[in-house]
C-alpha cells in the first residue's frame, strides 16, 4: 500500500511545465479501478451484483510499464512529460485539475473515447446524474498524461493505445470549475459547437444515496448545445487560485 522512489530533480514530473496548447492523452481503463462501490453495491443488490460481479471486479490496469516505456521513449526523442494524473477517486473532474499551474485549466473531449459499457449500465440502473457519474468514475481513462503538441506523434508510436482526449487553455475557473467536458475536436480552437452539461434543479435525488455523494453534487444534468458554457458539478480542485498573472511559454 506504499511506496517510496528517488527521481532527479531535473526529471521531476509535477505539472509546472504546462503550458496553454499543451495536449491530454487518456490510457484506457480496465473498468471501475476500485473506485465508486458504495454507490456500485447499491444499484447491484442481491441477483443483479452475483451476475455482473466478475465484470465489477475486473482487476485495475497498472500502468507503471506503460508510463516507463513512454518518459523513456519521449526523453530518447528531446521531449518530456509535462505532467501525470492517476484516475481514481473523483474521476478527471477531481484528479486533471490537481496538476495544473494557476494559469491552466483543460478542455476534454467527451468524443475522443469510448466510455465501457459497465459504466452506462451503472448509470441506467441506478438512474445516476451525469455529473455523479464522471466525479466517481473513471468513465474509461485511467491515466492521463500532459505532453508538447510536438510530442504527440512519438507518443503515440510509443503507446499505440493512447487517446488524445484534450487539450490545455489559458484561463481562470468558471464556475468554480478548472476542467470543461465537451463534444468537439481538441486543438478546434473552438470552431466545433460543443455540447456541455449544465445545472438544473431536483427536489429528491432519484439514485441511491451513499455516504460519498452527499455533496456537493445533487442535481441532475442537463445536455444543452453551447460554446461557453461549463460542465460545473460544484467542484473546485483548488477555490484558492487567483486569476491568471502574464505568462511567457518556456523551452521543453
Amino acid at each position: 500500500g506504499f511506496s517510496v522512489g528517488i527521481v532527479k530533480k531535473s526529471e521531476v514530473i509535477d505539472g509546472s511545465k504546462i503550458f496553454p496548447g499543451d495536449l491530454v492523452l487518456g490510457l484506457p481503463s480496465s473498468g471501475l479501478h476500485s473506485n465508486g462501490f458504495s454507490l456500485v453495491r447499491k444499484v447491484f443488490a442481491g441477483r443483479r451484483l452475483r451476475l455482473w460481479g466478475p465484470r465489477l471486479l475486473t482487476p485495475t490496469r497498472i500502468y507503471v510499464d506503460a508510463i516507463d516505456r513512454l518518459a523513456t521513449g519521449l526523453r530518447e526523442q528531446g521531449h518530456i512529460i509535462l505532467g501525470l494524473a492517476h484516475i481514481t477517486g473523483g474521476g478527471l473532474l477531481e484528479n486533471v485539475p490537481r496538476i495544473l499551474p494557476k494559469r491552466c485549466k483543460v478542455i476534454l473531449n467527451k468524443g475522443s473515447w469510448k466510455v465501457p459499457a459497465i459504466f452506462t449500465e451503472v448509470q441506467r440502473r441506478g438512474n445516476v446524474p451525469e455529473a455523479e457519474m464522471w466525479r466517481t468514475f473513471n468513465m474509461g481513462i485511467g491515466m492521463v498524461a500532459v505532453i508538447r503538441p510536438d510530442s504527440l506523434k512519438p507518443a503515440r508510436k510509443i503507446l499505440p493505445q493512447a487517446r488524445l482526449i484534450g487539450e490545455v487553455v489559458a484561463g481562470k475557473a468558471e464556475n468554480g470549475s478548472w476542467m470543461r467536458l465537451a463534444i468537439g475536436t481538441p486543438s478546434s480552437g473552438g470552431a466545433a459547437a460543443r455540447q456541455t452539461m449544465q445545472r438544473a434543479p431536483t427536489t429528491s435525488a432519484p439514485w441511491p444515496r451513499t455516504k460519498a455523494m452527499t455533496s456537493p453534487v445533487d442535481f441532475p444534468v442537463v445536455m444543452t448545445s453551447s460554446t461557453t458554457t461549463t460542465f460545473s458539478p460544484g467542484l473546485s480542485a483548488n477555490p484558492r487560485r487567483k486569476a491568471m498573472a502574464p505568462f511567457s511559454r518556456s523551452a521543453k
